[in-house]
């Protein structure tokens, strides 16, 4: 509120004193209001700002609780892997004490279904595991480590080069099934 003081100056010093004495107390009184409304203003704010928190906190206790939630199917997939990973280095003890001659007659039998177009995410995992024993006895060899014979030495090197073909004539299938 602008206060023209200008109408005041050309009264007489009484009266002026008078008037500026009620323009003091209007003055007052609107200070008082804006200080009343600064106060509610202020307590708004502070409202306002425990509001906030509050949400905050609640939208973070959903994400945790929405991350948990997502944690535990990870928790259980990270399990299932784990059991898998075991699973499949039992399989590998349990292959690698097989003769050769018999990875050999497998990797044989996969190969040939990768002819036939018939190629399945078993038998992928299948000669995986029988690539990982191959590479594995072909290094015990070089160490020192395996004897093999003549024969089972050539049935080694003969599973290798079938396993190589098989992964390779595999991608060319997977390719061959995208591109079409």
């Amino acid at each position: 509120m602008a206060i023209d003081f200008n109408s005041v100056k050309d009264l007489p010093p009484e009266q002026r004193a008078e008037e500026i004495r009620k323009i003091i107390e209007l003055l007052k009184k609107e200070i008082e209001e804006r200080e009343e409304d600064i106060k509610t203003a202020e307590h708004l704010i502070g409202i306002a700002e425990n509001e906030s928190i509050v949400i905050e906190r609640e939208e973070l206790s959903g994400l945790l609780k929405t991350t948990t939630k997502k944690e535990k199917p990870l928790e259980k997939e990270l399990e299932t892997l784990i059991q898998q990973e075991r699973v499949q280095r039992d399989e590998i003890q349990q292959l690698a004490k097989r003769p050769i001659a018999e990875i050999y007659t497998e990797v044989r039998a996969i190969y040939a279904n990768t002819q036939q177009g018939n190629l399945s995410n078993q038998d992928k995992d299948r000669l995986y595991t029988i690539s990982q024993i191959v590479y594995q006895k072909q290094k015990d060899i070089e160490q020192g480590k395996y004897n093999a014979g003549n024969q089972a030495g050539h049935l080694l090197n003969a599973a290798e080069e079938l396993i190589k073909r098989t992964e390779y004539e595999s991608r060319h299938l997977e390719n061959t099934y995208k591109s079409t």
